[in-house]
């Protein structure tokens, strides 16, 4: 009995103890012990300071909110139009080109504490609310600390009060503010739906998996259908804004407090499972005002064709191929809303990337110059731009002025030279330049011989000279008639201006198309009702083509006038049935004197007896390689 009751002492007295400690703590944090020893003459204007910091700090934790964990937005990101979204302010891409954006908790904490120190000074007004006393230039230094479920700040007041009527002279205790915001909570999660995404791609292939499972976009596969098939690619664009902004809405985060959906494939497929419970509901967004980069191939311009064939008289039915490629990149916006503070909500955004037909979140499969939006954004590409700028008077009003100013700031020189020449000869007079960044393309100008102010010319080789629009790792496009389009990656900055950037051009060769089929060990022309389809392409130096043989018996082909390596397919179809095909590396190296352009697609003949679906098994497993030739 003595032992159990010796027991009982020592779990009472750390009871006891315990339950100092917490009073301890929590007289600290609310400054009841701080308060105690603070002068009452003093108190109201401590209480107004620590008031004061307490509303701006609000103000900048809202603010980090808004702007994805910033309250200034970094320069290569504001300066950037495809780093952010813009919905009235800009929320960061959190990842970019596979660079991680997160700001860290300590980032956000060092930012709120210069934003108090920046801002305080407005709602304090030098204390004018206290002219018994007398307090000038205050400077405040502040600290921050966010936790996860509260915002602490600590600030140093450098300066004496002094009341007016005695003499007395005071000075500022440390100010402390505590917030009950769960800030920092809702950077973890967000963090950590950043990491899912990073490592699954899961809105990668969701946006796929709505494309291939959609009985309206063209994707894969074989048809038979003797309809006529065509599809507008800003129809599919428009198709694709709906269908994103109905599904996305519906994806879930487990064990995030949010309804499920109730619709079993919604719930299984469209639901991420996360490592904590969090007091925060998620919702992933994408609006159809948005922009969408999208490209399809293969394409006749805007237009979207299985190849396909129409025959009056058919055995297996009208045949169409579909093998069409997705290149897609649109913004996803997060919003998390805070279970803890009603009036805290939490943005952070991601591009989604598709390359043709797979994800690409690092960027690292790049696209072709047809891939590209061909979109002039006259807001981005205008020379100049209005701005309001914003004075505070000498009585406390605010007052704006809409004041004009260039947009293009700095310059680059762009030369454009043709690769199978000596310089300076092979600068390219007249070329036309355009820059792309992200959705947008601006037309900046042709190059030419530069010119004195008298018209004289210098003697320099020809180029462009002039001002771009800034942009981080946009694209400068030239073009000129008889070459290949070319495209490279250049950014655009201070650290850029006056820079001279070389842009190699390659001819072109027009040649006419032959196209013969094998059958057997003979070769032989095209019969009426057989058809080609040719599809070359090297994606090295963005060079893709189609051609349907034979258009009027008078096909041509535009190839490069230089030694160049091409990806061939060929496919042979007779009367909508498929009968052949092939692909192989092909490389041209006497292309200067070529005239023609000859390609050969094996026929695969059909055996006595054989079943449509036995030929047409062993025909998709058939491959002769027969490489095309150039006379």
């Amino acid at each position: 009995m003595k032992k159990r009751g010796q027991v009982t002492i020592f779990i009472i007295i750390g009871i006891v103890i315990l339950l100092g400690i917490s009073g301890y703590v929590y007289l600290q944090q609310n400054n009841v012990i701080r308060d105690f020893f603070l002068p009452n003459e003093i108190k109201p204007i401590v209480r107004y300071a620590e008031a004061c910091i307490e509303r701006v700090g609000e103000d900048g934790i809202k603010l980090i909110g808004i702007q994805g964990g910033y309250i200034n937005i970094p320069q290569r990101i504001n300066a950037n139009p495809q780093a952010y979204i813009d919905i009235g302010f800009k929320i960061p891409f959190w990842y970019y080109k596979g660079e991680n954006r997160i700001p860290t908790r300590k980032d956000m904490e060092v930012e709120l504490a210069r934003y108090i120190d920046q801002n305080v000074h407005t709602c304090i007004d030098n204390f004018s609310a206290f002219p018994e006393f007398q307090l000038n230039d205050i400077e405040f230094s502040t600290s921050s600390a966010i936790g996860d479920f509260e915002v602490t700040t600590k600030t140093k007041a450098d300066g004496s009060i002094i009341q007016k009527a005695t003499g007395a002279r005071f000075t500022f205790p440390l100010l402390q503010t505590m917030e009950e915001y769960n800030l920092g909570e809702m950077h973890k999660l967000a963090n950590e739906i950043m990491e899912k995404e990073n490592s699954d791609a899961f809105l990668e292939s969701v946006t796929y998996d709505l494309i291939a499972a959609s009985d309206y976009l063209p994707t894969e596969g074989l048809e038979i259908d003797c309809s006529l098939k065509s599809w507008n690619k800003r129809d599919i664009e428009s198709y694709l804004k709906t269908l994103l902004m109905h599904n996305l809405q519906l994806v879930r985060y487990n064990p995030v407090e949010q309804p499920k959906v109730n619709i079993p494939y919604y719930d299984k497929q469209y639901t991420i499972s996360l490592n904590e419970n969090y007091k925060a509901s998620v919702h992933t967004i994408y609006n159809p005002i948005w922009p969408l980069k999208l490209s399809i191939t293969p394409n006749q311009g805007e237009i979207i064709r299985p190849f396909e064939t129409v025959a009056d008289t058919i055995s297996f039915g009208c045949f169409k191929l579909y093998h069409h490629l997705y290149s897609l990149e649109y913004p996803v916006l997060y919003k998390l809303s805070s279970k803890q503070k009603a009036d805290l909500s939490f943005f952070f955004a991601t591009p989604v990337i598709l390359t043709r037909n797979l994800p690409n979140r690092d960027a690292s499969i790049t696209l072709d110059v047809d891939e590209l939006a061909t979109e002039e954004n006259l807001g981005y590409c205008n020379e100049d731009e209005e701005v309001t700028v914003f004075t505070v008077k000498p009585n406390g009003d605010i007052e704006d002025e809409v004041k004009i100013v260039p947009r293009r700031k700095n310059s680059l020189r762009v030369r454009a030279l043709d690769v199978t020449m000596p310089f300076p000869q092979n600068a390219i007079n007249d070329a036309k330049v355009s820059y792309q960044c992200a959705a947008s393309r601006c037309e900046i100008g042709d190059t030419e011989f530069p010119a004195t102010q008298q018209g004289i010319r210098t003697g320099e080789s020809t180029m462009l000279n002039t001002k771009f629009p800034d942009c981080s790792n946009g694209f400068i496009i030239v073009e000129k008639q008889g070459y290949h389009r070319s495209i490279i990656q250049q950014s655009v900055s201070e650290q850029t201006n006056n820079r001279l950037v070389n842009v190699n051009m390659i001819p072109l060769k027009e040649l006419v198309v032959n196209v013969l089929v094998k059958e057997e060990d003979e070769f032989r022309s095209l019969s009426p009702s057989e058809k080609a389809l040719i599809i070359i392409k090297n994606d090295e130096l963005n060079y893709n083509k189609q051609i349907f043989y034979p258009e009027n018996r008078t096909t041509t082909l535009e190839l490069l006038n230089a030694p160049a390596t091409y990806n061939v397919e060929a496919i042979l179809v007779e009367n909508d049935v498929l009968k052949g095909k092939t692909g192989y590396n092909w490389t041209t190296s006497n292309i200067a004197s070529a005239q023609r352009a000859v390609f050969f697609v094996p026929l695969l003949s059909r055996l006595a007896g054989e079943s449509e679906q036995s030929y047409f098994a062993r025909l998709m497993e058939y491959e002769e390689k027969i490489e095309a030739e150039l006379r």
